[in-house]
């Protein structure tokens, strides 16, 4: 993800979860009322059943590897 940018999720169905691991850079997760700061080799796991933005808050190229289930 390019620096500065952002991506927005409106929710997805109802039991979704993502996981995000970061390997370079760093990211901020906002899921619902919840937030986070990640950096190289944090991982975070939220429902993707709400509203939800990651976030590259760096200068720097973000690579991050997001996983999604669905129940």
């Amino acid at each position: 993800m390019a620096p500065r940018a952002q991506l927005y999720s409106a929710p997805h169905f109802e039991g979704t979860r993502e996981q995000l691991t970061i390997t370079r850079g760093s990211a901020r997760v906002i899921a619902g009322d919840n937030e986070c700061q990640l950096g190289v080799g944090d991982s975070a796991h939220y429902h993707a059943g709400q509203e939800h933005t990651i976030e590259n808050d760096s200068e720097e190229e973000l690579l991050a590897f997001l996983v999604v289930t669905y129940e």
